[in-house]
């Protein structure tokens, strides 16, 4: 616990922070103008650029806080396991591209919602834990995640194709 006596964070703080940059990013997405232009930036840049959004000060501010998440995040999973491995998250890309394009974010970007990808956290976590839970092997389960990318980035395409 992260404030000892204060009981604020609970029992597991990482889900709190977790949930707490969540909201701060839906936040920061859905009703504030910077979020709008990192909308329009990975719609179409060239356009957005041409309309007078300053693409290269949003996309460097975009960069600076992926990046200062990530080191959070990163002290948070090596907290969790009172150790400084350096290939501790070896692996979670996966499993991370693959939330997000279940989620329905576009990997060509300017299209998805927070929200979603709380679905697709929450609908690859049941998967990962039904298959921990029937003892299925690590390897297998790396395909199945990468079976499951695969038909959200081709569900993706066909609806990209569709809206045309």
């Amino acid at each position: 616990m992260l404030l000892p006596g204060l009981g604020l964070l609970g029992e597991n703080p990482s889900v709190s922070i977790s949930g707490a940059g969540g909201i701060l990013g839906w936040v920061t997405l859905e009703n504030t103008v910077p979020g709008r232009y990192l909308y329009a930036i990975g719609g179409n840049e060239e356009a957005a650029r041409f309309s007078g959004i300053n693409t290269r000060l949003i996309k460097a501010v975009a960069h600076v806080i992926a990046s200062t998440l990530t080191a959070v995040l990163g002290i948070i999973l090596s907290s969790r396991v009172n150790s400084g491995v350096p290939t501790l998250g070896a692996g979670l890309e996966l499993q991370s591209i693959a939330a997000v394009t279940i989620g329905g974010v576009s990997l060509g970007g300017g299209v998805g919602k927070i929200t979603w990808v709380l679905f697709g956290i929450l609908f690859l976590a049941i998967i990962q834990n039904g298959l921990n839970l029937a003892a299925i092997s690590s390897y297998v389960q790396l395909m199945v995640t990468g079976i499951v990318i695969v038909l959200a980035v081709f569900c993706d395409m066909m609806r990209r194709r569709s809206v045309r």
